[in-house]
């Protein structure tokens, strides 16, 4: 795996970028490695990057920390991201209602109103259910496989 630490000017784009698309302020005391193509990833470990090249040279490395943005067609949060962050969004998030959340629990997709293409946190009753993305008038779900369930307290 290619892992390319972040610059502080970097994390200042990424910190920008999440208060511009979802109203989230955090401060990036993170560690951010771009792995892949476009995909971010945070972790708060103490291995400074000299170290963490040379354990990847040892011994490739699939992935250290949670998954935070992909940006490869827009800043999507990951999953564990719009988890943990969600609860700070201002923008772009849209409120389910019952029936909508367990469809979207079970990793349907939901009809929608709007067409303007654009990713969104989708929540129920405060709670972040993950990220989703408007297009053709249909809220795509990006829930993950092994996350989906028929169960959710009403």
């Amino acid at each position: 795996m290619k892992i390319e630490f972040l610059s502080k000017k970097q994390k200042k784009e990424i910190k920008k970028m999440l208060l511009e698309n979802y109203g989230i302020r955090i401060d990036m005391v993170y560690n951010l490695i771009k792995t892949g193509k476009n995909k971010i990833r945070f972790f708060t470990g103490e291995i400074s990057e000299k170290e963490l090249r040379m354990l990847n040279s040892l011994i490739k490395i699939e992935s250290i920390g949670i998954p935070f943005l992909n940006l490869e067609k827009g800043p999507r949060l990951a999953f564990d991201a719009a988890t943990l962050f969600g609860k700070m969004a201002t923008k772009n998030f849209l409120e389910l209602n019952k029936e909508q959340a367990l469809r979207w629990m079970r990793g349907e997709s939901i009809e929608s109103e709007e067409e303007k293409e654009r990713f969104l946190i989708i929540k129920y009753k405060g709670y972040t259910l993950g990220t989703g993305k408007i297009y053709k008038k249909k809220l795509l779900n990006f829930v993950p496989k092994e996350r989906r369930t028929d169960l959710i307290d009403s």
